[in-house]
């Protein structure tokens, strides 16, 4: 079985991208949410945008 490997140098990039799609998937999802209702009355405010 022959098994192909990245080196440490070689996987910086891959984690950056990764990293830099995380960020931008959280504040897409913050900017997007809206202000909601939940249990007890309590309220959660959309950032204004």
């Amino acid at each position: 079985m022959h098994l192909d490997a990245l080196s440490n140098e070689e996987m910086d990039p891959l984690f950056e991208a990764v990293t830099q799609a995380t960020e931008e998937a959280i504040l897409n999802a913050m900017i997007a949410a809206k202000t909601m209702e939940g249990i007890h009355g309590n309220k959660i405010y959309a950032i204004p945008h």
